[in-house]
């Protein structure tokens, strides 16, 4: 089995605590989901910071091509 090679810069998407982050987000949002005006509220806010997210993450593949 071989390893994935992490672009330069990005090699903290392998480490433990970013998994745990993960999960515990994973966990905040399925609680989340089951109230209905929080879950409304945090699917708007989550647009916003998701969008944010995928531009950090392609401006950094950019900047290695």
């Amino acid at each position: 089995m071989q390893d994935i090679q992490l672009a330069e810069g990005m090699e903290w998407i392998g480490e433990v605590w970013f998994a745990v982050i993960l999960g515990i987000l994973m966990v905040v949002e399925v609680v989340v989901d089951k109230i209905p005006h929080i879950a409304h509220a945090a699917h708007i806010v989550l647009v916003v910071v998701r969008t944010q997210l995928v531009e950090i993450l392609a401006a950094e593949k950019c900047v290695k091509i």
